[in-house]
């Protein structure tokens, strides 16, 4: 990795105002692992990149130091371009609050726990699909969706390997 990484990660945190240890509690990795990030020491894995762009708010495209556009929503060609800045503000605080769900799962490690979340994320799904009441919405919803299919492959994973939560999601999804 380049020191541009490194020193994109840093400045970022700080600029958040988040200290190592809750930065690296927040990426789902160690604060000695995160620091050897920071420090060039060690080189992290793309997933890494990723979850520290989400976090960040940022491009991975600007943390690499590929692009001095700082936001996705600078970006013309980019899904945040359908939003409002308002929209798009809210967009990313979802996006953010099920990463730091998920990783507080994961680090629970309850199947019990997992299940019931999972379940009523689903029906929370699909009681917003409900709110959708234009063609327009469902179609733009639809869309942003397929788009973004990479990113919730990892919950669909978990909902397929698991029965109960199948049903319950399959319940959801046809309320």
């Amino acid at each position: 990795m380049n020191t541009t990484f490194s020193k994109k990660l840093i400045e970022l945190r700080k600029e958040r105002g988040l200290s190592q240890k809750n930065a690296a509690q927040m990426l789902g990795v160690s604060q000695a692992l995160l620091s050897h990030y920071e420090k060039g020491i060690r080189e992290c894995g793309l997933d890494f990149v990723i979850r520290a762009a989400d976090l960040y708010e940022v491009s991975t495209d600007y943390m690499l130091g590929r692009t001095s556009v700082k936001s996705i929503a600078d970006e013309s060609c980019s899904v945040s371009s359908l939003y409002t800045t308002e929209e798009e503000m809210l967009y990313s605080e979802v996006k953010s609050s099920f990463n730091i769900l998920f990783t507080i799962l994961k680090k629970i490690n309850s199947k019990s726990l997992t299940k019931k979340t999972a379940a009523y994320i689903m029906q929370s799904v699909s009681m917003v699909l409900d709110l959708f009441t234009e063609e327009n919405e469902v179609k733009k919803s639809m869309t942003l969706l397929s788009e973004n299919i990479a990113e919730y492959s990892g919950i669909a994973a978990k909902i397929d390997e698991n029965p109960e939560i199948r049903k319950a999601a399959v319940k959801a999804i046809k309320k």
